[in-house]
This record gives structure tokens, C-alpha cells and sequence, in this order.
């Protein structure tokens, strides 16, 4: 969408019908024990729930990918049982893949990923695109190859190269965030 969301925006942007892939970018919140605080942020600052999402329409045919590259959007919070409480497992269905992040990550690494994942989402299956980020994080001078050879006047090519850049993308705390739920 470009602009910032209110929660009416959001749903118009996740009740799409035509869209086979939902990707987004900002801030989210996990309470690991209250789920009604966990969340989307929203540009007024009001966390949208995943029992809220949840009640959204999704498209009655096919499966999406619901790309949430947002801080701890797959966390889990544990009751005394199965994780299965969670901002990306509550809208995880049978309809609806989600990846997304386990944890809080730097802003660097929610670049290099998001670019790295469309990329990839461009030549491979879901699996193998995630598969393949994860790697490609690892190699910073890699992943700046990569972003060169599809356009080399990129602006992100420049925050990547920063000292401080790769030592946060290639960390394990960085590149190891990422999961797909299905």
C-alpha cells in the first residue's frame, strides 16, 4: 500500500481477493502473556491482534503467503500446553502460510531479508526461498552480489555495506529468526 495503515486499510489490503502473497513491513509487539497485546502496530500506534486479522475474509480459493516482516510475528506464548498462541500461528490456516520472524531483529537484517526473500520468492517454492535467504544472510558480501546483479544503482546495496550491517546479518540471532508455518 505505500502509506500508513489504519486498521480499516488493512483489512481492505488483507481481504484481498487477488493477492497470492501478503507482505508486511513494520512494527509488531508480542506479550508472551497476553495475546490481546501482541500484535500488529499500527501508524496510530494500536496493536491489531491476530484474533482481530483472524475475523478478516481471506480468498476462498487457492493458498497465500502471508509474508510478516515484523519483530517476534511467529513468537509463541505458552500456556501450559501446545505453543500454538501466537501473531503468525493464529492466522496460519489451511488457506494461509505464514513466515515470519521469532524474535526481535535489527533493522539491518529486516532488510537484507525482506530483499533477499523476494528475490528468491521470484525462482523458487516457498520452502526453498526461505531456505535460500537463511543462507544467503549468512554471506553478506553474497547477498550484496546478489542485490547488484538485478540492479546495481539500489539504495539498499548502500545501508548493506555498512561494518555494522554485516556483522548483524550474518549472526545467528539474525538469520536464524525467520520461519515458515503451514
Amino acid at each position: 500500500i505505500g502509506a500508513p495503515l489504519d486498521q480499516r486499510a488493512f483489512q481492505a489490503f488483507y481481504e484481498d481477493p487477488e493477492a497470492d502473497l501478503l507482505w508486511v513491513i513494520g512494527h509488531g509487539e508480542q506479550s508472551p502473556f497476553r495475546q490481546s497485546e501482541s500484535g500488529l502496530i499500527l501508524a496510530d500506534g494500536t496493536v491489531l491482534t491476530a484474533v482481530e486479522i483472524a475475523a478478516y475474509a481471506r480468498p476462498e480459493t487457492g493458498r497465500r503467503l502471508l509474508v510478516l516482516n515484523i519483530c517476534s510475528a511467529t513468537a509463541t506464548q505458552n500456556r501450559g500446553g501446545l505453543a500454538r498462541i501466537g501473531f503468525g500461528h493464529e492466522l496460519t490456516t489451511a488457506d494461509q502460510s505464514v513466515i515470519g520472524h521469532l524474535w526481535p531483529i535489527d533493522y539491518y537484517a529486516a532488510l537484507a531479508f525482506g530483499c533477499s526473500l523476494s528475490l528468491d520468492l521470484a525462482s523458487f517454492s516457498v520452502s526453498e526461498a526461505l531456505a535460500s535467504t537463511m543462507a544467503r544472510m549468512q554471506e553478506p558480501e553474497r547477498l550484496i552480489r546478489d542485490f547488484e546483479a538485478v540492479d546495481a544503482t539500489q539504495e539498499v546495496i548502500g545501508r548493506l555495506r555498512s561494518e555494522r550491517a554485516a556483522e548483524q546479518i550474518n549472526n545467528l540471532l539474525s538469520w536464524g529468526s525467520p520461519v515458515l508455518l503451514t
